[in-house]
């Protein structure tokens, strides 16, 4: 299984390396070796073993997919170990055996908390495991938060005769802690199976570290970092990359091997795409989730790595998982090893001296190859910063040249260093882009474009690849332009303006970007402008996808009393009799009158009988004007009211109200005119004389503002009284919040006579919209941070989820609260 012919061409790392030989000159470090990856490998019985190793951070999300997208096509490998960090509370190690059911069982966990080590095997392997051992050693948590715990756990076993640790850690994060991540290291080190040494125990043959160890790329800016990574130039930082300066100093993983860092940072990235941070923090991406190996003796254990990769199509974390494919070969006394064909060569990168030309910027143009007129305030600005450009760019690409050092592939250390050199001048000229007040960055980078002292030479235009010669051309983008060829990406006119702004690798005039990209207020159309502190501030519904200006919440900007949203200016509203504002897509639902709402009334008292929970006395229904509501409240003794506006009340005593007897007529202006109100007394020959619920009101808004009081009523009717507001409101709410409920999940609309009371097709299914107001309602219950009627729903809500509602309703009724 994989092919032992291939060797390892191994890279030291060289982060820092002038310095640290000559503060460290008579100490060795082997720091951490780089291996080069065979993609050959068609487990055709050469290797004894074939290990497949995952490691991925999850973020506290769990997305079934993700999992058998990440460990399914692993079926060919002997072992298969899968290291988590971050896991959220669910049976993960059923769902992976779940996802490998044909092909792996489960040989051994490790669990602490949120970070969690699982090793597969074959069917049938069980044979080939001995001395199978588990540890786990924390390093503390943050903040007490389970699903991010600190710390490692770890399996020792043996398989088919090599004996092997797998190593997972989560260890602690920012790229200021590279001290602490040190010492972490080296405490679990020493502290993993101590209980299990002793004199005549043997090591491991082979040590597997694995997880979000949270080394960062330090010592370089987020945006020419991921300038680099745009442009497939992230090989080159990581001379940047803590791990790799820490082992060089022989702080941690001394003599250790990883993989060539061919794939992009794994993190941080923003949840559900593959951009990196738009935060306000912007984070640098780094490589914080790595898959590194030692082989105790060469002569023992011959390793062969074919994969180290990350998984780019998981977006379910802000971390990437990373995979890595390891094969090993045992040998026997009888053959012989030679260690140089083996493959572990030290590649000595000792790059010659190279001159870094900084060209003199001062426009956007130059008229020809000898044009380097300078600019006193350009050289004003390198004059305090080429020293530390300098210091970075020799440290992180060109190797010292001492006497008798060997050069090797010193044409190819040269163009790659030229490359970097570029890019990162480049990127010195990128502006950091404004930022969204919520978080969110202006998309796309503005750029101001210098033309260097080039020398005499052929140039290309990159827009019509043809020569160009004497005059004007433009050097921006790591390319020549003629001026006519460097082009608007959105409107394809040339860009002749001092700055421009990117997205992707596409050019945009300043105006055209802004067009295409900056935010639209969604209620005066205009672009959302930007605050004080210059970021795109706005307001937007937490359920409706909406963005507005802030300032619409205070210029009398109309908002519908049902659904809460701002409509577009041109859109037009209906004002009801009582001053509120009602739009046309929730009129389309609306129940008016008093008459009107009776079928509703039946179906709800249907509901309840379908809940054993009939109202066996009428209790009249009347649907009033805001003010009759707000005089019929003031003077009722019993109850709690939201705030900021009842919308139903349950009456216990003797009242005259005036209803809506007769729905109204829409004239000039959308205005309601012809409503009819006429006196009702209620008598009071029970507990409960009335249910008022406010008109004018969709449907399923009435509908759960009706079951709410229902839920009154009939508690009342029962003798059940003198119970806590939270309590009260709280059942009442579960009760609403169920009808919704019932009606979304109903294949078909209520059976209501009237048709502008439910507005279904003729199939009898609602309108999308209605379906979607349905839903707003009951994300209202649910998200409802008022502590009586938020907390007192939540807290029902679980009582009758784990006791069922009649449990539920007896312990209230016997204690006066809530079964726990």
């Amino acid at each position: 299984m994989g092919n032992w012919n291939t060797t390892f061409a191994c890279k030291r790392s060289k982060s820092m390396r002038k310095q640290m030989d000559s503060m460290n000159h008579n100490t060795h470090h082997e720091g951490i070796r780089t291996v080069k990856v065979n993609k050959v490998c068609d487990f055709s019985g050469n290797s004894d073993l074939c290990i497949c190793v995952v490691t991925w951070n999850m973020n506290g999300q769990m997305v079934y997919e993700d999992l058998v997208e990440l460990v399914g096509s692993n079926s060919k490998s002997d072992l298969l170990v899968v290291g988590l960090q971050e896991v959220p509370p669910k049976n993960i190690a059923r769902l992976l055996e779940t996802a490998l059911v044909d092909t792996h069982v489960l040989l051994g966990k490790a669990i602490m908390q949120s970070l969690q080590l699982y090793v597969f095997g074959p069917q049938n392997s069980g044979l080939s495991i001995k001395e199978l051992k588990v540890d786990k050693h924390s390093v503390g948590g943050c903040g007490g938060l389970i699903r991010r715990k600190k710390g490692a756990v770890a399996i020792c076993m043996s398989y088919n005769g090599i004996r092997m640790v797998f190593i997972s850690c989560h260890l602690s994060a920012h790229a200021r802690n590279v001290e602490q991540r040190n010492s972490q290291c080296r405490h679990i080190s020493h502290s993993l199976f101590s209980k299990y040494r002793n004199p005549y125990s043997r090591p491991a043959q082979v040590t597997v570290w694995l997880g979000d160890l949270n080394y960062r790329i330090q010592g370089i800016e987020t945006h020419p970092v991921r300038n680099l990574i745009q442009k497939n130039l992230h090989r080159f930082l990581t001379s940047k990359d803590q791990l790799l300066q820490e082992a060089e100093r022989g702080q941690v993983f001394d003599g250790y091997c990883e993989g060539t860092l061919s794939f992009k940072p794994t993190y941080k990235y923003d949840v559900g795409s593959s951009n990196y941070d738009t935060s306000y923090k912007v984070r640098v991406p780094s490589w914080t989730d790595r898959i590194l190996f030692k082989i105790q003796d060469m002569e023992e254990i011959r390793a062969s790595l074919h994969s180290y990769e990350a998984v780019d199509d998981i977006h379910s974390s802000d971390h990437k998982p990373v995979k890595a494919h390891l094969c090993l070969k045992k040998f026997d006394d009888h053959e012989q090893i030679n260690i140089q064909d083996m493959g572990w060569l030290s590649k000595i990168f000792k790059g010659s001296r190279h001159n870094i030309s900084r060209g003199h910027y001062h426009g956007n143009r130059g008229q020809d190859a000898n044009y380097n007129a300078p600019s006193t305030s350009r050289e004003a600005w390198l004059g305090q910063e080429n020293e530390d450009i300098d210091r970075a760019i020799a440290l992180s690409l060109l190797e010292d040249s001492q006497n008798g050092n060997i050069v090797v592939d010193n044409e190819i250390q040269v163009k790659e260093d030229e490359q970097l050199a570029k890019a990162l001048q480049e990127s010195l000229n990128v502006e950091s882009p404004p930022r969204y007040g919520n978080g969110i960055p202006y998309q796309g980078n503005t750029y101001q474009p210098y033309p260097v002292h080039f020398p005499m030479g052929f140039r290309i235009c990159a827009g019509c690849n043809t020569e160009i010669g004497q005059g004007r051309f433009l050097n921006c983008l790591n390319a020549f332009w003629h001026p006519e060829c460097f082009r608007c990406h959105a409107c394809s006119l040339p860009i002749s303006d001092n700055e421009f702004s990117m997205t992707g690798n596409h050019p945009y005039h300043k105006s055209c970007y802004k067009e295409c990209y900056h935010p639209r207020c969604e209620v005066c159309k205009l672009f959302i402008p930007t605050n004080p502190a210059g970021l795109i501030e706005y307001r937007a519904s937490p359920f409706w996808t909406q963005k507005y200006c802030p300032s619409h919440e205070h210029d009398g900007t109309p908002r519908c009393c049902s659904c809460e949203r701002m409509e577009p200016r041109d859109t037009g509203y209906v004002s009801l009799n009582d001053g509120r504002k009602l739009c046309l897509e929730c009129l389309d639902s609306a129940v008016m009158d008093t008459k009107e709402c009776q079928p509703l009334y039946l179906d709800i008292q249907e509901f309840y009988e379908r809940l054993n929970m009939k109202v066996e006395q009428y209790v009249p229904l009347l649907l009033v004007e805001r003010q009759a509501l707000n005089e019929a409240r003031g003077g009722e003794k019993n109850g709690h009211y939201h705030i900021p506006e009842t919308r139903g009340l349950c009456l216990s005593e003797e009242q005259t109200i005036s209803t809506v007897s007769r729905r109204p007529r829409f004239g000039a202006g959308n205005r309601a005119m012809g409503m009819i109100t006429e006196p009702y007394k209620l008598t009071r020959r029970c507990e409960v004389t009335a249910i008022l619920i406010l008109y004018g009101l969709p449907r399923l808004l009435t509908g759960s503002i009706l079951a709410h009081e229902m839920m009154h009523a009939w508690m009342r009717l029962k003798g059940i009284q003198t119970l806590s507001q939270d309590v009260e409101e709280g059942i009442c709410q579960v009760l609403a919040h169920m009808w919704l409920d019932s009606e979304l999940r109903s294949t078909s609309g209520s059976n209501v006579a009237s048709s502008s009371a439910s507005r279904t097709t003729k199939k009898g299914t609602r309108s999308p919209f209605e379906r979607k107001l349905g839903e707003y309602f009951k994300h209202q219950i649910e998200s409802d941070t008022s502590p009586v009627y938020g907390n007192g729903y939540r807290a029902g809500q679980q009582a009758v989820r784990k006791y069922g509602l009649e449990r539920t309703l007896d312990h209230i009724r016997m204690t006066g609260k809530f079964p726990y």
